[in-house]
């Protein structure tokens, strides 16, 4: 699972909601190119 670029009120929810706790932060990104970024060059380390 991968947000990109959640608003106030989505954040809000989920630490309400505990899904980070689930899931983490690893795939919250504060921006599109932030997450195209990490997602494209942890695909391009792998083999």
């Amino acid at each position: 699972l991968v947000l990109a670029n959640p608003i106030g009120n989505v954040m809000e929810k989920l630490h309400e909601s505990n899904i980070l706790e689930s899931f983490g932060m690893k795939g919250v990104y504060l921006s599109v190119g932030e997450a195209v970024a990490d997602i494209s060059s942890s695909w391009k380390a792998q083999p």
